[in-house]
């Protein structure tokens, strides 16, 4: 089985939440939803609701299909020192946005549902969004199933420093689904599994980065769809001999990682492979294409090596393909901290 990286630098322990739930008009379905209560509580549950900003009145009914939730720290009746708990039935919701002002959050179901395997949220076009200052989210844990299905196109938006950690599968429920992932600042958005559901539809990604934020795949993955990194970086450290559709990294956009592919890669024009070298040579875990594909190159790519230390002079293997390689494979090498390292401009294509 193949070794993979130490996530611990994207994922940080489980803290206490501090969060309150909040939902705000939307389109002209939605219905206004204000947070009130400060327990543990179900987003079902009219009680914890208010019609408008501020009230401490009870909703007369509880959140519906398709509204668009929002969360804060805010609380009408003291602090929100919580996890916000799913409930055991499927939800399904038009957006969920996370203001600048909302600490760290878990998103969990109720541990004590006999069927696991059934707390699934759809998300519609309204998507996930982080408003800049927002703290780091987490959707289910490694005990609980919390599925996020996608009912129409969206865009998970990641404007804040604070990471959003899916620790359950990510899941396409329209044909050809396609996820667009921003990242600004530092933040980080980590995709523990992303499959497609068993009509086989796609889900296309589209990724686009800036400042160091990072958008990474870890685990088993298997989209169908094409990925393109439009710009930033995203790393790849799990298991996608599945994922069968094509990875294309656009110019100066950086693909980095030491998992599996089962898709063709595609480097445009000054595009980047990135590895980082933590181990001797001979344990070194180099990326793996899959089956008969390969990597094509459009014209002068960028190669950056890195070492944080734990590094050895040697060869090591950053790329391997069965399938043949066309154009020229990593014609600019830069960024070599690893010092006195041998190793080819792509080995073993």
């Amino acid at each position: 089985m193949k070794k993979k990286h130490d996530p611990s630098h994207f994922i940080q322990s489980s803290p206490t939440i501090l969060i309150a739930a909040f939902f705000v008009v939307g389109p002209s379905f939605a219905t206004d939803f204000y947070g009130l209560g400060n327990e543990e509580s179900l987003i079902s549950d009219p009680m914890h609701y208010a019609n408008s900003d501020g009230d401490a009145t009870a909703a007369a009914a509880a959140p519906s299909k398709w509204d668009d939730l929002f969360f804060s720290n805010l609380s009408v009746k003291g602090p929100a020192d919580r996890i916000l708990q799913t409930g055991t039935a499927t939800k399904a919701y038009r957006s969920m946005t996370f203001r600048g002002n909302a600490e760290q959050s878990q998103i969990n179901r109720l541990s004590d549902e006999k069927s696991p395997d059934r707390a699934i949220i759809y998300i519609g076009a309204g998507g996930i969004t982080f408003e800049a200052g927002a703290g780091l989210v987490t959707f289910g844990d490694s005990g609980q199933m919390l599925a996020i299905g996608a009912k129409a196109d969206f865009t998970n938006a990641n404007h804040s420093s604070g990471d959003l950690i899916f620790n359950r599968e990510v899941r396409g429920y329209t044909n050809n689904t396609v996820h667009t992932i921003t990242v600004a600042e530092s933040g980080n958005t980590v995709f523990k599994e992303i499959w497609a559901n068993s009509h086989g539809r796609e889900i296309a990604m589209t990724i686009t980065t800036s400042g160091t934020g990072v958008v990474r795949f870890d685990g088993k993955n298997t989209r169908k769809g094409p990925t393109n990194v439009a710009a930033g970086k995203l790393l790849i450290d799990g298991n996608a001999t599945s994922a069968d559709g094509a990875v294309e990294v656009s110019p100066v956009a950086i693909l980095g990682g030491a998992g599996s592919l089962g898709g063709n890669l595609a480097i445009a024009d000054n595009g980047c492979l990135e590895f980082e070298f933590r181990t001797p040579a001979e344990e070194h875990d180099a990326m793996d294409l899959t089956d008969s594909r390969k990597p094509m190159f459009a014209g002068a790519s960028v190669l950056t090596i890195t070492s944080p230390g734990g590094a050895s002079i040697g060869k090591y293997k950053l790329l391997t393909s069965p399938g043949e390689t066309s154009g020229t494979a990593l014609a600019t090498p830069t960024c070599l901290r690893a010092e006195r390292l041998r190793f080819p401009s792509m080995a073993t294509l």
